[in-house]
């Protein structure tokens, strides 16, 4: 599967739900990021590296069957 590039913008992380470092323990807390309408976040059969929460806005998640 061939991945596109698009634009991604980060900024530095606050942690807004103080449980989230319960959680997920002594994890690193990730920069935010947004992507632009359109764009691939993941691709099947790549391995995970970063693990989503999504604040607002809409995913698809679909799998393209040949």
């Amino acid at each position: 599967m061939n991945a596109y590039t698009t634009a991604r913008i980060s900024i530095p992380l606050q942690p807004a739900n103080p449980n989230l470092k319960v959680a997920f323990g002594s994890v690193p807390v990730q920069p935010i990021s947004f992507f632009p309408a359109g764009s691939e976040i993941y691709a099947q059969g790549e391995k995970a590296g970063a693990f989503y929460q999504v604040e607002f806005g809409a995913v698809r998640v679909y799998r393209l069957l040949a």
